[in-house]
C-alpha cells in the first residue's frame, strides 16, 4: 500500500511539474517601413507574467494585449487613444522592455509597429 501511495505521488509530480513549463520565445522579423507585425503566445492554464524585449536598429512601437480584445486594441491604435485593452506599450525606441499580467486561458498578442520609413529587423524576446 505504502509502495502504491509513493507511485501515486511521483506520476502526479510528474504531471504537475510540467503543465507550467517557463515561456521563451524568441523571433526575428524583417519589417519595412510603417509595418505591423504581431507574435501571438498561446494562452496557458495558470496566469503569468510575460516579459517582452524589442532590439532593433529603427524606432519601433510595441503594444501587448490579449487575443480577445484585439478590435478594441486597433481601435485605439488607430484613434491613438490610451486604452484598457491595451496592457503595456512603448512607442518610438529600438530597445523596449516591457511587462504584463496575463489572465489565465488568454492568448497574447504583441504587435510591432516599425515607426520609421526605413526596413529594419528587430528581435522580440519574449519569457514569463
Amino acid at each position: 500500500m505504502a509502495r502504491k501511495l509513493q507511485w501515486l505521488g511521483l506520476c502526479c509530480f510528474l504531471l504537475f511539474a510540467g503543465c507550467n513549463a517557463p515561456l521563451k520565445d524568441e523571433r526575428t522579423m524583417d519589417l519595412l517601413g510603417g509595418e505591423d507585425k504581431d507574435v501571438i503566445i498561446e494562452a496557458t492554464r495558470w496566469k503569468q507574467k510575460i516579459k517582452v524585449s524589442v532590439d532593433s536598429k529603427e524606432t519601433v512601437t510595441v503594444r501587448i494585449f490579449l487575443e480577445k480584445n484585439l478590435a478594441a486594441a486597433e481601435s485605439a491604435i488607430a484613434e491613438m487613444k490610451d486604452s484598457e485593452a491595451i496592457l503595456a506599450s512603448e512607442k518610438n525606441a529600438t530597445q523596449i522592455k516591457l511587462e504584463a499580467a496575463i489572465p489565465a486561458h488568454e492568448a497574447v498578442v504583441i504587435r510591432v509597429r516599425n515607426t520609421t520609413g526605413k526596413s529594419t529587423i528587430a528581435t522580440v524576446k519574449t519569457t514569463n
